[in-house]
């Protein structure tokens, strides 16, 4: 995929580089070899562009973290690392494992583009919960979609029951909606015995 692939003849361009996508639907284990494919890029540069890449990264990510962009320092920075995917790329989406919340931020701010996580039967092009493009936050998939219930049942053999306490679990210490208000362990609401609504 990239111009540094173990597949790739020396010398030669990588599909990414070729076909210069805008929208890249991917799967966790390929967002790492892209994130190692930075990482790599940047070790190779010398240590005073690796300093200023390091400064940079972390300038462009105290500003994202507030919900601001940074065009400046784009282009002046991450332009060269954008080219690994052919510097078109907008839009990238992944499914089918779970997403490392450092690979997430990595790509995310470095390729300059979204980097949407989503989960739920994505090999059949279903999908359960999707983030939202805006959404800046890692470690998470967003929010059920449209149409889709979910529902926490007990799980015997991992000690796991919807009545934990604190919280139910999923995944993680708590479930949290996108817009970062945690989920009540009691339903809001209770239409039918088997559909439990937060």
């Amino acid at each position: 995929m990239l111009d540094s692939s173990s597949k790739i003849m020396k010398g030669t361009a990588g599909d990414a580089s070729v076909l210069r996508p805008t929208c890249v639907t991917t799967v966790p284990l390929i967002m790492d070899r892209i994130s190692k494919g930075i990482t790599d890029k940047v070790s190779r540069s010398g240590a005073f562009a690796s300093a200023f890449f390091k400064w940079a990264y972390a300038y462009k990510l105290g500003w994202m973290r507030r919900g601001y962009d940074t065009p400046i320092v784009d282009a002046l920075v991450f332009k060269k690392v954008r080219s690994l995917l052919g510097g078109r790329v907008r839009l990238m989406i992944t499914g089918g494992a779970p997403l490392a919340p450092d690979t997430h931020t990595q790509v995310r701010l470095c390729l300059c583009c979204d980097v949407v996580a989503g989960y739920g039967l994505t090999e059949t092009t279903s999908c359960a919960t999707v983030m939202d493009q805006f959404d800046r936050s890692t470690g998470r998939v967003g929010a059920p979609t449209t149409g889709t219930d979910i529902r926490l049942v007990n799980w015997e053999e991992g000690n796991y029951r919807v009545t934990n306490k604190p919280y139910p679990q999923v995944l993680g210490p708590t479930y949290r909606m996108s817009h970062n208000t945690t989920l009540s362990s009691q339903p809001a609401l209770r239409l039918h015995p088997s559909f439990l609504f937060f």
